[in-house]
């Protein structure tokens, strides 16, 4: 298990690098000369967490009901979700390495779309695509995801999709890479997603590829509590969020055990 930093605040020339929640209290940074509330966890981290060297990883991957309240920029996230992400990140970053043919594809797909520029990944989780994408920052709203996205060289911001509190068009474009299905309104991430960049880029697992449908039919693990779409789907939200689609992109691939799986890329802009 890794040996992580106390609970602070790091700053590179006046740039936020890392937040941690402090035992409950609502703390103050500057991000870009704009004064940011940036989380607040109202329930006690003890039940949860080991106390004296930050909150620890889980690897048990069960669902635990009793979850952590959490408010992010004074907002209420997917606590359930959030809770199992936050509790379980060793388990989520090992995957990566237990499947590194699969990743690496993954990867090479991202490659192909991600334009350059200074871009932020919302739903960063532990920066296995931000980092070696070179993405320079990294939102999530799970903390101990967050500090394995740091060890990459992600600069990391913990917030909500739905209302980051960032500067209007802050960033050349936004990465959401497999983050709309665990939110429960991703709509509103596209629209809060457009708002800091000019360049919105979704990710998605087909609903209706075989691998999806499998899941669909034994939920467990990290996909118990998703919600999948078609990329049909992800362009109604588009335009309902106000983007105009300029890029679709379908990649079929296969997981180890050789079950199709389907990845769609959307870029929408003004």
């Amino acid at each position: 298990m890794p040996e992580y930093p106390s609970s602070g605040i790091e700053e590179d020339n006046g740039m936020m690098k890392f937040f941690h929640i402090i035992n409950g209290n609502e703390n103050m940074i500057q991000f870009s000369g704009s004064e940011l509330v940036m989380a607040t966890q109202r329930s006690s981290v003890r039940n949860h967490h080991s106390e004296g060297k930050g909150e620890q990883c889980s690897s048990s991957g069960r669902l635990d009901t009793k979850v952590i309240k959490y408010v992010v920029n004074g907002l209420q996230v997917d606590d359930r979700v959030t809770d199992y992400f936050n509790r379980n990140c060793i388990v989520y970053d090992k995957w990566f390495e237990m499947h590194s043919r699969e990743y690496n594809e993954q990867l090479e797909f991202l490659k192909t779309i991600i334009p350059k520029g200074r871009g932020i990944e919302i739903g960063v989780g532990t920066g296995r695509f931000a980092g070696p994408l070179g993405i320079e920052f990294g939102l999530d709203s799970a903390p101990n995801m967050l500090k394995l996205a740091k060890e990459r060289g992600v600069k990391t911001i913990i917030g909500s999709a739905y209302n980051t509190k960032l500067p209007d068009k802050e960033f050349d474009f936004s990465l959401l890479y497999v983050t709309l299905c665990f939110l429960e309104n991703p709509e509103k991430a596209i629209r809060e997603a457009f708002r800091i960049s000019r360049i919105v880029i979704s990710v998605i697992l087909d609903r209706e590829s075989t691998y999806v449908q499998n899941i669909m039919k034994d939920r467990r693990g990290f996909y118990q509590l998703a919600n999948f779409y078609t990329g049909r789907d992800v362009v109604d939200m588009y335009r309902a969020a106000g983007l105009k689609v300029t890029w679709y992109v379908e990649r079929e691939l296969r997981t180890s055990d050789g079950t199709p799986y389907k990845l769609v890329g959307i870029l929408g802009s003004k």
